[in-house]
């Protein structure tokens, strides 16, 4: 299994748990610094595939900064975002 094909299966299970936020690693397509690429609980529970930014760790809601927004999990992970 690749690392695409593992993101993907790995995503996939969280997206169908919906209990937390998904964190990513940072993408160096986007410049973030160093803030925390995120899935809010509720996008995940509303399957909204949208990335958003934290300054800090606890800060994982809704109201954050949209990244980018894509329309699957496949759109995700070959953008380049890996699960942290």
């Amino acid at each position: 299994m690749d690392d695409k094909e593992y993101q993907l299966k790995t995503l996939d299970k969280v997206f169908m748990a919906a209990a937390y936020p998904i964190v990513f690693k940072n993408n160096p397509k986007y410049d973030i610094g160093w803030d925390t690429p995120f899935i809010a609980l509720s996008d995940v529970m509303a399957l909204n595939y949208i990335i958003r930014i934290s300054k800090s760790y606890e800060d994982k809601s809704e109201t954050n900064e949209i990244i980018v927004q894509y329309n699957s999990l496949e759109e995700i992970v070959n953008d380049g975002w890996r699960l942290d």
